[in-house]
């Protein structure tokens, strides 16, 4: 335990920069389109992780001063949740690697899992340190802010322009489609050009070339629904929904010396977090703060009941010291009184009530404000049935998934492998070819399989221990909020420490690498440290482990309905309610110095430390147990940088150089030689081949006269990309299109056979596709099969049919492919 001698002693600089990393960790979490992590766009992020876990190894072995303080550390059953939630993720992803499936995927993916078990390490380290978690605390709320007013300037003014770029840019895409490519060499020399053009600022934009992608990808753009910094509104929703509890909690808990403009100002944060919640018309997310502040709520209300007129609860809190043990700044001469104690917690109770209802007024009048600004409509209840109705068929699929055999139900299917394995029993009705299953237990499930199913288990438990922990602690007179005020801090602990520069830090780096417009960041970076600044009133105190328990609440109802586990930056928030809580409650119930100890004895000065039985704590013994941890984060950074980040970064960077060369330039050569030197720093990725192989059938296309061995080789190619991704149908789709125009233009049978035989594995793979369907349909008729090409017909057109009454016009037929099936039964 540490001393309080211990805690008032200065601390180095140096013990700062653990958590100062830590910070920029998950500042950068919250500043980067999580939904991309399975493509390797955030693995930096976890590679950073990894570099804050040997500085803290590097610190730990270097301190000499108040080592107690510094390097111990608690083990006890929530860790271990915690390591199976993660080892599971880390097992699924193997079994990928080391059998069949996207294993670029599931390799960054698992390094993803290891930067979140890294993160987890660093909070239990770090934050039990009274200061460095409240700045951590003022650092996430400031940045939810910020997220929230980039939001509202997207809901109101920033789509405007995406749409008007967009729409030029289609406008002249269709245009020169309309006109065609011209016969003169001069005339289609400047044609290509504008193509080229065109294309290259559409992937700069990052806007799908699949036509079903891209309408989907269209009703985003004109949804008006705020997205932040992430892909998805409902990321943005997970964040606010708990930022929004966390504000409301610190303005309960404010000391009663705060000014009242402080109070005011974070009146009006909070009322922007709610704001921007409402626009992003997440309905798990208002469900989930529904449930979150009810559960608050409840637990007040419970607490009330039990200790009104409880004058004895008074005595036997002062007896157990739970009013001087460092919680509260009442001194004992004060609280020993019983009508003064009980005076105070009447005091500290009659303070929710009105945050309460001021809660309901705020959010009543921005219910009404985004009502008339069009932020909120008649269609956020009135499609409510028909979006559960999508989940329904998302989890009954899943669970066929899930069940189809022991591998998938024992390991899951893998990391970033989910959309692969899904649309084989994706149901003909189903809206999206989604790449999770919208539910937070058969997310894990599907990509942990049943050892992280256990891990979420005790998590939930963790992370609602805070709620039903505050209803058994009749000893506090403070109620279930503990609004009462906290005793200052000592002098030599500077409660900013390292975190509010490594917030700092944190955007700075997101605003290096370009990760967003250049006026975004800056107006980011300035908003968060104005809020940092003009806020930090408002977390002097810690708030009531209640608030920490109705976040996590929040934060599992809204991901039991819209998924998203598998994104670092959800999955750290979720740890992130389930380390502060479980801080909180090993500080009320103190730590015990007997218990069953070993380790020190069995191995003498080179034990890798001392072992506690009864609170599972872990206290280095000696410099080696610190620099054998450095070693271990060493050999997980090195192994993150050589099989994870280094060729991910090297194959993306040689692909996005090859398209601009192809696209923007028109140097077949030099782009092709690109996309080679992809392949060959990422060997397990298919985009490479996958590009190869498209530029190489562009240029049997283009050739006047007949080149077999093109042909071939664009084949080859495309076939080495299906290598790298088995179970993708839209490799075999694309190979059987290639057979299927090689056939029309040479005529020979051995083509048409091909396709068939391609299009059999892309309908397998995913049966209740009606382009497939009809790409298979086509490929039998050109095979010489008729009553085959019938049959797939047939099935096309049911499918296209179902896709007519449930309204998804992405999945429908085009017009001429619609009437070849027609011809195709007719025949």
């Amino acid at each position: 335990m540490v001393t309080s001698q211990t805690a008032l002693m200065p601390r180095p600089w140096i013990e700062c920069l653990p958590g100062g990393f830590l910070a920029a960790v998950v500042v950068c979490r919250l500043l980067t389109p999580t939904d991309a992590a399975p493509t390797g766009e955030t693995l930096w992020i976890a590679q950073a992780a990894l570099l804050a876990l040997l500085v803290w190894a590097g610190v730990a072995y270097q301190s000499n001063q108040a080592r107690l303080r510094f390097t111990r550390l608690r083990f006890n059953w929530v860790d271990a949740a915690v390591g199976l939630f993660c080892l599971g993720h880390v097992v699924g992803a193997l079994a990928v690697i080391s059998t069949s499936g996207d294993k670029r995927a599931a390799m960054t993916m698992l390094w993803e899992w290891v930067g979140i078990a890294v993160t987890w390490f660093l909070m239990r380290a770090q934050l039990f340190v009274a200061a460095e978690r409240k700045a951590m605390l003022l650092v996430v709320a400031a940045a939810a802010v910020s997220l929230s007013a980039l939001g509202i300037w997207q809901h109101h003014f920033g789509y405007a322009e995406s749409r008007r770029t967009y729409e030029k840019l289609k406008s002249e895409k269709a245009q020169l489609e309309q006109s065609g490519r011209p016969t003169d060499l001069q005339k289609a020399l400047d044609w290509d050009r504008a193509m080229h053009k065109v294309r290259a600022e559409l992937v700069r934009l990052d806007i799908p070339a699949n036509d079903s992608a891209r309408m989907l990808w269209e009703q985003r753009l004109y949804s008006s629904e705020p997205i932040g910094m992430f892909a998805l509104a409902n990321t943005l929703a997970g964040v606010l929904v708990c930022a929004g509890i966390l504000w409301l909690g610190m303005l309960v808990g404010a000391r009663r010396d705060v000014p009242s403009w402080f109070l005011a100002l974070g009146v009006i944060l909070f009322a922007l977090i709610l704001y921007c919640l409402l626009l992003t018309k997440s309905r798990t997310a208002y469900v989930g703060l529904a449930c979150g502040l009810g559960l608050w709520g409840a637990v007040w209300v419970w607490r009330e009941i039990l200790g009104s007129g409880q004058v004895a609860e008074l005595a036997r809190a002062q007896r157990g010291g739970g009013l001087n043990s460092g919680e509260f700044s009442y001194p004992q001469e004060v609280v020993s009184h019983p009508a003064v104690g009980l005076g105070i917690r009447r005091a500290g109770l009659r303070r929710i009530w009105p945050a309460f209802a001021a809660a309901i007024a705020i959010l009543a009048v921005l219910v009404g404000i985004a009502a008339a600004t069009g932020g909120l409509d008649q269609l956020v209840l009135s499609e409510s049935t028909k979006s559960l109705r999508y989940r329904f068929e998302y989890w009954t699929a899943t669970c066929q998934m899930l069940l189809d055999s022991p591998r998938n139900w024992l390991l899951g299917v893998g990391p970033g492998n989910f959309r692969q394995h899904y649309l084989q029993f994706k149901l003909p009705q189903s809206s999206e070819e989604i790449a999770d299953p919208h539910n937070l237990v058969l997310d894990v499930w599907a990509n942990g399989g049943l050892i992280a199913l256990l891990g979420l288990t005790g998590i939930c438990f963790a992370g609602l221990r805070p709620l039903w922990r505050t209803l058994k602690r009749e000893a506090s007179p403070a109620g279930p909020i503990d609004v009462l005020e906290k005793q200052p801090q000592a002098a030599g602990q500077s409660w900013g420490g390292g975190i509010l520069a490594g917030g700092v830090v944190g955007h700075l780096v997101v605003f290096c690498l370009g990760l967003g417009s250049d006026e975004t960041l800056v107006l980011l970076v300035l908003g968060w440290l104005l809020i940092v600044f003009a806020c930090s009133a408002l977390f002097q105190n810690d708030p009531a482990p209640s608030v920490y328990g109705a976040a996590f609440a929040a934060l599992v109802v809204h991901l039991l309905g819209a998924g998203g586990v598998g994104m670092p930056a959800i999955t750290q928030m979720l740890l992130f309610w389930v380390a502060l809580g479980e801080t909180v409650t090993l500080e009320e119930t103190g730590e015990s110095a007997g218990g069953w100890t070993w380790g020190r004895w069995a191995w003498g000065r080179w034990a890798w430390g001392r072992w506690t039985w009864e609170r599972w704590t872990w206290e280095p013994g000696t410099r080696v147990a610190s620099a054998r941890i450095g070693l271990a984060g060493l050999a997980l950074f090195l192994g993150c940088w050589l099989t994870g980040l280094a060729p991910s970064l090297d194959g993306r960077s040689k692909v996005s150089d090859g398209m601009y060369e192809w696209f923007d330039k028109g140097n077949l050569s030099k782009a092709e030689r690109e996309f080679r030197h992809a392949a060959d720093a990422d060997p397990w990725s298919s985009t490479p081949y996958e590009r190869l192989a498209e530029l190489a059938f562009q240029r049997w296309q283009a050739s006047s006269r007949d080149r077999p061995e093109e042909f071939e080789r664009s084949v080859k190619l495309q076939q080495q990309a299906i290598t790298r991704d088995p179970r993708q149908a839209g490799g075999y789709l694309t190979l059987g299109e290639m057979y299927v125009t090689g056939f029309k233009r040479t005529g020979q049978k051995p083509d048409a056979f091909a396709a068939e035989e391609a299009m059999r594995q892309a309908v397998a793979l995913y049966p209740n596709f009606a382009v497939g369907q009809s790409q298979l349909a086509e490929a039998h008729s050109l095979a010489g099969r008729p009553d085959e090409a019938r049959q797939a017909a047939r099935r096309a057109l049911e499918l296209d049919a179902i896709n007519e009454r449930a309204g998804h016009t992405d999945k429908r037929l085009p017009v001429e492919r619609r009437k070849l099936m027609v011809k195709i039964l007719a025949e």
